[in-house]
This record gives structure tokens, C-alpha cells and sequence, in this order.
């Protein structure tokens, strides 16, 4: 029974509603968080414009037919939370026109997304590094800041690579094999193909959701940062599939507000402040929200193996 006394539980974390408030509050508290997200679309704004031309695309036409059907487009931006990149373009409410580019051939077309994809990504990287120092350390070191972005993004995008090449090539007999299949049962085995594959990425994004997390806030390598977010996501499948949800709706609710907001007029930069304002709210809301759950099962964890050894050695002097 005295071993029992002993057994001390840490303090349990936060839930969903205080972590989406607790990130809210750290945004406030550090406004300049929201700078890169405001001055990225802001630079899509009065920056030059695409016009995309009718092309063949071979198969992939009906991909990318909805891009052929519009006008100018702003540049498009991945990874952050944009409220402009690849909206329909208006003029601007001031005497200026930006350059507007025409993409003619595939090749341009890709290689203009491409780029798009690769600069999203290197800002995406510093901002979630900023976020991720500020909630674990309080303050922001450039210095070391950049030393994490650079090695997190380099791990991340080698993985990301090689997982794309091995799905390729999973695929590839895959697709043979539908191709000499009847039609009709082809169309199922597709289905079905589909559905595997979407769950297992479901399981792996929810599961390794937080890796970028454990890189920037607890230092790990990519292995050791999947590590800690399989074992937070484990030990809190629901609050965490919860507050995945809730920062779903909140993040398309929202966007759906701001995108009334037309680009031709001033009003454009209010919706622009505030997207960057609450979409900052929500990802820092994930990374107090993985601090403390990480925490909490560490210390946990701990506290259970000191027990343990606490009635082995109990047992030990009883015999």
C-alpha cells in the first residue's frame, strides 16, 4: 500500500478549446508572427499576374481544365495559408498595373507551379519554425532558427521524395494490371485501390500530423520527431482528431468570410490581416497543443517506470 502513496500522476494536459485559445493568445501577444502570411499575400496582390492559355495537356486535361477557364490569375502559393494565390485577378483600386505573364505550353506551366511549390515550402518552413520556437522557448533566434529550418525542411522534402517514388512504383504494376483487367471490374479494383491508398495516407498524416512539431520544438531528427508524434497521437486518437476537425471547420469557415472580400478594392488587406491573424491562431493552437501532450506523456511515462521500480524494489526486500 505504501507504494501505492508513493505514485504521484502528472498534472493532465490542456484541452481542445484552452490549446485553440492558448495559440490565439500567443499570436496576439507576438503580432509580428503574422508579418510572412500578410506579406506573402500582399506581395501576390500587387505583384505580376498569370494568364494561362488553352494547351494540351494529354491526360491530365481534364486536371487542368478548371485553370484554362479564368482569367488573370494572382501567383499561386502552397503551404501557407494564402488568401490570394490563384484567385481571379482584378484591377488594382490605385493607378497601377502589374505584368501579367501568359503560360503557353505545358512545360511553363509546370515549371511555374513547380516553383511555386518550392518557394511555398521554404516559407511555410521559416514560418512554422518561428511559431514552434516562440510556443517552446518564448522567443525567437534567428540564428538557430535557420539552422532548424534548414535541416527540418532538407530531412522532410528527402522523405517526401523517396515516398512519392515507392508509391510510383507500387503503383506501376497496379495500373498494368487494371489496364488488361475487363472494364468494369478494372473500375472496381481502381476503387478499391483508391480507397486503400487514401487510408493509409489518412493514418499516416493523422498519426505523423505533428513531426514538423517535435523537429522544431523538441529538437529530434525526423525518425525520433515521428517517434513522439505516433505516441501522442496514440495516446490521444480523439482530442486529437478533434482538434484537427475544429481547426478544419474554423480555417474554411473563416476563409469563406474573407473570400467575399473583392481584390479590386482596400478591402482586400482586412481580410488579408485577418486570414493571417486566425490561420497563425490555428497552427500555434497545434503546436501548444502537441507541447503539452507530449509533456504530459513523458512525464507520465516517467512517472510509471519510477513505480515500477519502486514495488520491484519493495518486492525485492519483502522476499
Amino acid at each position: 500500500m505504501a507504494s501505492k502513496e508513493t505514485f504521484i500522476p502528472p498534472n493532465p494536459p490542456i484541452g481542445i478549446i484552452e490549446s485553440l485559445s492558448s495559440g490565439f493568445e500567443v499570436v496576439a501577444s507576438h503580432l509580428p508572427l503574422v508579418i510572412l502570411p500578410i506579406a506573402v499575400d500582399t506581395c501576390l496582390w500587387l505583384g505580376p499576374r498569370l494568364l494561362i492559355r488553352e494547351m494540351n495537356f494529354g491526360a491530365l486535361a481534364q486536371l487542368f481544365k478548371a485553370f484554362q477557364q479564368l482569367p488573370d490569375l494572382y501567383l499561386p502559393v502552397f503551404f501557407l495559408p494564402s488568401l490570394i494565390g490563384l484567385r481571379e485577378a482584378k484591377p488594382l483600386p490605385f493607378n497601377y498595373t502589374p505584368e501579367v505573364y501568359e503560360i503557353l505550353r505545358p512545360e511553363e506551366y509546370y515549371g511555374a507551379f513547380g516553383i511555386a511549390i518550392l518557394l511555398g515550402y521554404v516559407v511555410w518552413m521559416i514560418y512554422a519554425g518561428m511559431i514552434g520556437q516562440l510556443v517552446a522557448d518564448g522567443l525567437v533566434r534567428p540564428v538557430e532558427m535557420g539552422r532548424q529550418v534548414f535541416a527540418v525542411s532538407l530531412q522532410i522534402a528527402i522523405v517526401f521524395a523517396l515516398a512519392i517514388l515507392l508509391i510510383s512504383v507500387a503503383l506501376l504494376p497496379i495500373q498494368i494490371i487494371l489496364s488488361t483487367s475487363m472494364l468494369e471490374a478494372g473500375n472496381y479494383l481502381m476503387l478499391i485501390v483508391v480507397l486503400l491508398v487514401s487510408g493509409i495516407l489518412g493514418a499516416f498524416v493523422v498519426f505523423f500530423v505533428f513531426t514538423p512539431h517535435s523537429m522544431f520544438m523538441n529538437r529530434r531528427n525526423l525518425i525520433a520527431a515521428m517517434f513522439d508524434s505516433m505516441q501522442v497521437v496514440q495516446w490521444n486518437l480523439a482530442p486529437t482528431l478533434g482538434l484537427l476537425a475544429l481547426i478544419g471547420l474554423i480555417g474554411m469557415a473563416m476563409h469563406q468570410v474573407w473570400m467575399y472580400a473583392d481584390p479590386g478594392s482596400w478591402v482586400i488587406m482586412i481580410a488579408i490581416c485577418g486570414n493571417a491573424f486566425i490561420n497563425t491562431g490555428l497552427v500555434a493552437a497545434t503546436f501548444v497543443y502537441f507541447k503539452d501532450r507530449h509533456r504530459y506523456w513523458r512525464e507520465l511515462r516517467d512517472a510509471l517506470i519510477a513505480e515500477f521500480e519502486r514495488r520491484r524494489a519493495r518486492q525485492q526486500q519483502e522476499s
